[in-house]
């Protein structure tokens, strides 16, 4: 609800600007709600963190059986936003937490990146300090993930592909067994097919 709400006041704040605004809402109008917003957002942020830091603590104590549920009925809000915060409180570097509260990137986009490395976090974040608006920040991380499922996907096709060869180089070697016993073929064939396989199998060895 709360990112529906900023990009709504967001473009209101750009169509009037482009419509040079018009009498029936001013500009600083707008402009003064957007950052009223933004001020409350901040705040309900750390709040909301600091809340859920708390109950994290009562859960490892045995005083809460359920942290999402507790959060939901709390700030009424749905555990899918409460699942976000956890992920950054949880998973993410203490730096990505700041610049939520800071209101440098929404809790949605800093959830993502929160199953990457500590490093990479670090990497992401600096880039984050450096963008002027929420919304560059937000297309930033949309850019680095993208770039890194990309990455993954090769990675795992790369490592399909070895699988695959493996299966064939144990599958070639087998049949070469049953050739080699054949009488049919001369010494020199022979070891042709043996020099073959030992590369074979010296290329896909685990």
């Amino acid at each position: 609800m709360g990112n529906n709400k900023e990009k709504a006041i967001t473009k209101m704040s750009m169509k009037l600007r482009e419509e040079n605004a018009p009498a029936i809402v001013e500009i600083k109008v707008v402009d003064d709600e957007f950052s009223s917003y933004m001020e409350r957002k901040i705040q309900d942020d750390t709040y909301r963190f600091s809340v859920l830091a708390d109950l994290l603590k009562r859960k490892k104590q045995g005083e809460v059986f359920s942290i999402e549920d507790e959060a939901c009925q709390y700030f009424k809000s749905s555990g899918r936003y409460i699942h976000m915060y956890l992920n950054i409180l949880e998973k993410g570097i203490p730096q990505l937490r700041v610049m939520v509260e800071k209101g440098k990137v929404s809790v949605a986009f800093a959830s993502r990146i929160t199953g990457l490395s500590a490093k990479k976090q670090k990497s992401v974040v600096a880039q984050i300090k450096k963008c002027n608006k929420t919304v560059d920040a937000n297309r930033y991380i949309a850019t680095y993930m993208k770039t890194e499922r990309v990455k993954k996907m090769t990675g795992r096709g790369d490592e399909l592909l070895l699988e695959s060869n493996r299966v064939r180089c144990s599958t070639f070697c087998d049949i070469a067994e049953d050739v080699l016993e054949n009488d049919i073929l001369n010494t020199s064939d022979k070891e042709k097919i043996i020099g073959i396989c030992e590369k074979i199998i010296k290329k896909y060895q685990n």
